[in-house]
């Protein structure tokens, strides 16, 4: 899957040129943009693929870690992060570089795969 090796997000042929624009300022700035249109089955494959009880798997993460993986899953840039949990920005960075090392993703898109697919996020709404 290119998003778990690494892509800096999945636009759709047909997501016009705003969307593109977006997502390349996105991957300029560490983040990823995922295109609307799927999103939901991208969550969805992952949902599916939690432990057989539906609770989260295992993690060799700390529980900050875990809360930051949480939120860099749910779409959060670093500066939300921050604003979120009261922490700075380099703190989130660190925490960021952390995970994805323990995870072994390569981007942040890889640490979202991992939150979903090990079921560290849950749907809402």
């Amino acid at each position: 899957m290119a998003l778990r090796d690494g892509a800096s997000g999945f636009l759709l042929k047909r997501s016009g040129p705003a969307l593109l624009v977006e997502a390349v300022r996105s991957a300029m700035n560490g983040d990823t943009l995922i295109s609307p249109q799927i999103t939901v089955r991208l969550m969805e494959h992952f949902r599916r693929r939690y432990a057989d009880n539906g609770e989260p798997r295992d993690t060799p993460l700390t529980e900050r870690e875990l809360e930051i993986a949480r939120l860099v899953a749910r779409g959060f840039s670093n500066t939300d992060i921050a604003t979120e949990l009261f922490i700075s920005i380099g703190t989130v960075k660190t925490h960021v570089a952390s995970v994805q090392r323990k995870v072994a993703a390569t981007s942040r898109v890889g640490i979202a795969a991992w939150a979903w697919e090990n079921g560290h996020v849950r749907r809402t709404g």
